[in-house]
């Protein structure tokens, strides 16, 4: 899927506050609204009610929680002194990523509707834009400032951005329309061959400096240097193409390539093969599913698949090569 958007980070340091604040007003309103575009590939109301996965909620969750978050941050640290929508508020706060056990039992919800949805965004993108104009500024933006929070909220809507359109990648393709913003690149090539190819030893020093000139997450900070020995790795992304040998030895099915926690997730799931991939109902060809359309398969782009997929994958080849992959 590409946007035609670009959706840059913020930087903390800068020599004016006019020209911080609009770079701030900038992003946010970049990012706020090109969420809630993301939301009207979502072709008819009953769709934004329908769990496209058993371990999430409904989109109608995802579509509220971005704007939630704001509210709910900037409560806690006193800037807005009470809730916006105090039901919303608390159906969608929590509950982004649940497990099979979790009570996720749809009867115990009362969600908002899609119209008080869409009111409470536009409360809270206009309370969003008021505070930008509004609150003390210094430079460069700290842990400290208020402002901190407006980054995060901003930062949080993008992380949101990735995980919603994978929702919707989940939805039956009738609940989902082509947008003009979000299209897909449709070229095919011959599947690479690959390879495993050696890296050699080196040190690698992880984290960010607490005095960054980006936005970070609390676990991004803090310096750590690690050696690390020579390796090999795949010399490209495993394809489709690579992975179908997987699936055609009925690697699904085969319990010795699989850890007991993937085990337990094919079984809960029933995969046989990736969940994008999709078989024609007239000749039985895979097909691809991406967010918005069902198309030919891609057996050059790299494969889809989650942890689990991978590692099975990952002892089959090892079987299959004699090496230790």
């Amino acid at each position: 899927m590409l946007s035609k958007q670009r959706l840059k980070s913020v930087l903390l340091s800068g020599n004016s506050q006019e020209e911080k604040r609009a770079e701030i007003k900038k992003n946010f309103l970049q990012t706020y609204e090109l969420y809630e575009k993301l939301f009207e590939c979502i072709k008819n109301d009953k769709a934004y009610f329908k769990k496209s996965n058993r371990l999430r909620h409904p989109l109608i969750f995802y579509y509220a929680h971005t704007a939630v978050f704001f509210v709910n941050k900037l409560m806690l640290l006193g800037v807005l002194k009470k809730p916006l929508n105090q039901h919303i508020e608390a159906t969608c706060a929590i509950g982004v990523d649940e497990m099979s056990w979790d009570d996720l039992d749809e009867k115990n919800y009362n969600w908002p509707s899609i119209s008080d949805v869409k009111k409470y965004r536009d409360d809270v993108k206009n309370i969003v834009l008021e505070l930008i104009e509004t609150l003390p500024l210094s430079l460069p933006i700290s842990w400290n400032s208020e402002f901190w929070i407006i980054l995060m909220g901003i930062e949080h809507e993008k992380i949101h951005f990735e995980t919603s359109s994978v929702l919707i990648r989940e939805l039956p393709i009738a609940d989902v329309q082509t947008h003009k913003d979000f299209t897909i690149c449709k070229q095919d090539s011959i599947s690479p061959k690959n390879e495993m190819i050696t890296i050699e030893k080196s040190k690698i020093t992880l984290g960010k400096e607490k005095d960054s000139t980006l936005y970070g997450w609390d676990n991004e900070y803090g310096v750590h240097e690690v050696d690390i020995d020579e390796f090999q790795a795949s010399k490209f992304l495993v394809s489709n193409k690579e992975f179908l040998e997987f699936v055609e030895a009925k690697g699904y099915e085969n319990i010795n390539y699989w850890s007991d926690e993937g085990w337990k997730w094919r079984e809960f799931t029933s995969a046989v093969h990736p969940v994008f991939w999709q078989k024609n109902n007239v000749n039985s060809e895979y097909q691809l599913r991406t967010m918005l359309e069902l198309v030919p398969m891609m057996w050059s782009w790299p494969a889809d698949v989650n942890c689990h997929e991978a590692e099975a994958f990952c002892k089959y080849k090892s079987e299959q090569t004699n090496q230790n992959i």
